[in-house]
């Protein structure tokens, strides 16, 4: 006999620590002030508070950054700026990216259970997202994010 039960994916929370909060804002705002010169000084610390966040699913990171619209607007400078968003995204060659990130939880078939959830929470449509994650096109929905939540009618309803 076959059974019915169907085990769901545990529920994904957009909750984490202060010092979680605190990490993410330090690593934003430190690639976002940094210059060419300085970046590469500032690798080891990078490195560091990366590390703290690999706990999280992608998605917390994303919902902590784009909910706050200093750290959407600091995010969207270091994605316009091409080694900036290299250095994010595909890491420094001694440690991955947040695009490494992102492809493990795709290829473990751990993103597409909490779009639903990952959308409603930043206010935009899932079939919007849910196009960058089938693409992998992940700098672009970064990018779209950003913009789209930078609008004056999203601030106010996310902050």
């Amino acid at each position: 006999m076959k059974s019915s039960l169907s085990i769901s994916p545990p529920q994904l929370s957009f909750d984490c620590s202060p010092v979680d909060r605190q990490h993410i804002r330090d690593l934003i705002s430190t690639l976002d002030n940094a210059n060419l010169l300085t970046l590469g000084l500032k690798a080891p610390a990078l490195i560091a508070i990366g590390s703290t966040l690999n706990h999280l699913h992608p998605f917390t990171f994303i919902h902590v950054a784009m909910s706050n619209s200093e750290l959407r607007e600091k995010i969207e400078r270091i994605f316009k700026h091409s080694i900036k968003r290299t250095v994010f995204m595909n890491g420094n060659g001694i440690t991955e990216g947040f695009k490494h990130r992102l492809d493990r939880e795709k290829a473990n078939k751990n993103l597409e259970p909490h779009l639903k959830k990952f959308s409603h929470s930043l206010h935009v449509q899932e079939k919007e997202i849910a196009s960058f994650i089938q693409a992998s096109a992940w700098n672009d929905m970064f990018l779209h994010l950003c913009q789209k939540m930078n609008k004056p009618s999203r601030q106010s309803s996310l902050e």
